[in-house]
């Protein structure tokens, strides 16, 4: 079901959500290589920082993007947000929440609130019960003023570099 949403009061008039297409991905990649450098990288080594960097321009990432509902925060023409939700791959009636990516220039801004609200909204039209994300630990208390509760911690293979990060899983009842 498509999201659009627009809210005003920011830069150019407004904010709008809507579905990400695939000639908008380029600038999805953008966002998320300039958010995780400012927002998350500070709290990595410098060895978990380019597992993920590298992630990111894998063309399994670009295959992965394509196959969520991927929802896009733009201030006119600009994209400034993502956020993502598919099935869970093991567990029934559960939502996993991914790309949540707001640039750094617009942090802070609610965009962020904004696209979780919709992703949220639109697993649950489609009957999903629960909501689970694998974050970084730097964002687990974004996360946690959202509701999301601790599951547990641990690690995730970053691929092709084969290297482990630590992360956060975390859910919520939707």
């Amino acid at each position: 079901m498509p999201i659009t949403h627009v809210t005003r009061g920011y830069p150019l008039g407004g904010f709008r959500l809507s579905p990400i297409g695939l000639d908008d991905l380029s600038s999805v990649r953008y966002v998320h290589v300039t958010a995780f450098r400012s927002l998350v990288a500070p709290s990595l080594t410098e060895r978990e920082t380019e597992a993920w960097l590298v992630q990111f321009y894998q063309p399994a990432y670009t295959e992965r993007l394509i196959g969520t509902s991927l929802l896009g925060a733009w201030v006119g023409r600009e994209l400034v947000g993502t956020a993502s939700w598919t099935p869970h791959p093991s567990a029934s009636a559960t939502a996993r929440i991914d790309d949540l990516f707001v640039h750094p220039m617009f942090a802070g801004n609610d965009i962020g609130q904004r696209l979780m609200t919709a992703v949220e909204a639109s697993a649950t039209q489609s009957g999903y019960k629960l909501a689970r994300v694998d974050v970084p630990p730097v964002s687990a208390a974004y996360f946690e003023a959202r509701d999301y509760r601790l599951l547990s911690r641990g690690m995730r293979a970053i691929s092709p570099v084969a290297i482990a990060v630590p992360v956060v899983f975390m859910a919520k009842d939707l």
